[in-house]
């Protein structure tokens, strides 16, 4: 029983590592914002990945942008909505701290939010938020859950660009089973677009 269990733990941690190959960026976690008694923090997530879910063949070829949440108070499982058009705000800048403007805007590129996502947080677990994807090259990135919003980073561009945002979760007008509400700052994280 105790080598099963171990061999559990080695695998779980490979598999960490493994997902840890995908990252064009993770921004450290939020300070916690408590409301109601209940504290949740959150980050920013850029995956290189593709929607096999959708039963599209795996591939790398997508950069595909997430919201992660967690629930850090200890008590029940905590409801709430996420809006990641209407309340999702992100900023890139480049290594000087300038604003990075946003490519013209096009038809639609990418999956995006459907909205408003109704989260249902356990306690002591992380739930993933789907923000919108792009293609990796150029790198696409994206300011909130409207596809057609967008920076692009061409392939071989050497420069130094950071994310940064904020995500504000307000309880929809026709919804009353809503748990925590409160603005969650992402702090500025190092994008790795040299992955394309």
């Amino acid at each position: 029983m105790k080598s099963f269990v171990l061999s559990l733990l080695l695998l779980s941690c490979l598999c960490c590592f493994a997902d840890d190959t995908n990252i064009i960026a993770m921004s450290d976690w939020s300070a916690p914002v408590e409301f109601n008694r209940i504290a949740v923090r959150g980050r920013l997530l850029i995956v290189e990945s593709s929607q096999p879910a959708l039963g599209w063949p795996a591939s790398k070829s997508s950069a595909r942008m997430f919201i992660e949440l967690q629930k850090v108070s200890p008590g029940t499982g905590t409801e709430f909505y996420v809006d990641t058009v209407s309340h999702l705000n992100c900023e890139l800048v480049n290594k000087d701290g300038t604003s990075v403007p946003l490519a013209p805007s096009g038809g639609w590129d990418g999956g995006g939010g459907r909205l408003p996502y109704r989260v249902v947080l356990p306690s002591d677990s992380i739930g993933r938020i789907f923000v919108a994807d792009g293609p990796m090259s150029p790198l696409v990135i994206h300011p909130n859950g409207i596809p057609s919003r967008r920076w692009s980073i061409p392939a071989g561009d050497t420069n130094v660009y950071y994310l940064s945002g904020t995500l504000s979760v307000i309880t929809p007008e026709n919804q009353t089973n809503s748990d925590w509400e409160g603005k969650l700052v992402f702090p500025k994280t190092k994008i790795l677009a040299n992955k394309q």
